[in-house]
C-alpha cells in the first residue's frame, strides 16, 4: 500500500475516478491530424490512409468541476452536443 504515491501520472482501475460533463463540440478529423497513429502509418508505407479508421472524432467536454477535456475516439459517438456524459478511465459514455 505504500506505493500509492509514489506513481504519479499513472492510475489502475482501483484508483480511477469517474467524473461528469457536458459535450460541447465533437469534430471529425483524420487520425494524423490529433496526432494518434500518424507514425505508425509513416512507417508502415502509408498503410492507413484510405481506411475507414483514418476518421476521428474529438470530443470537447466541459467537466463539472469547470475543466475541460478532449477525447478522441474511433467512431461516431452516441452522444450529441449538449449530452451529458461520464468521463471514466479515458473514455466517455452517455449518463
Amino acid at each position: 500500500m505504500g506505493s500509492m504515491g509514489s506513481t504519479s501520472g499513472t492510475a489502475d482501475s482501483s484508483t480511477a475516478q469517474t467524473s461528469y460533463g457536458t459535450v460541447q463540440a465533437i469534430d471529425q478529423m483524420q487520425r494524423q491530424d490529433v496526432g494518434v497513429g500518424a507514425m505508425g502509418a509513416a512507417a508502415t508505407g502509408g498503410a492507413m490512409t484510405g481506411s475507414p479508421t483514418d476518421r476521428v472524432y474529438r470530443v470537447t467536454v466541459r467537466m463539472d468541476d469547470g475543466s475541460s477535456q478532449l477525447i478522441v475516439v474511433d467512431s461516431m459517438p452516441p452522444y450529441k452536443i449538449g449530452d451529458r456524459v461520464r468521463y471514466n478511465n479515458g473514455t466517455l459514455s452517455p449518463y
